[in-house]
């Protein structure tokens, strides 16, 4: 109230968010995707931790371009079928 703000109002109480792990759906991760002020890295703030799916690996493909210039730590799902080269190569 000392700046003229009513946080009575429902707005004040009550917010929708969705949160997710998996970088599958690129349009969803780019709008989550946030600039630090201090550092200037980007974040991917969907999840604490966002991981890559194997069927969304492709060492040319835009799920890792996108995952290139992100700050944060990434997980990659490793199935008993992973080929070690290509493993190593992420």
């Amino acid at each position: 109230k000392a700046c003229g703000v009513d946080t009575s109002a429902s707005s004040f109480k009550k917010t929708d968010f969705f949160t997710a792990n998996d970088c599958v759906f690129l349009p969803y991760e780019q709008a989550l995707t946030r600039e630090d002020s201090i550092t200037g890295r980007w974040y991917d703030c969907s999840a604490h931790m966002t991981w890559i799916p194997e069927n969304a690996r492709q060492l040319d493909g835009a799920h890792l371009e996108f995952a290139a210039g992100l700050g944060i730590h990434l997980v990659f799902e490793l199935l008993t079928n992973a080929r070690l080269k290509s493993s190593f190569a992420l």
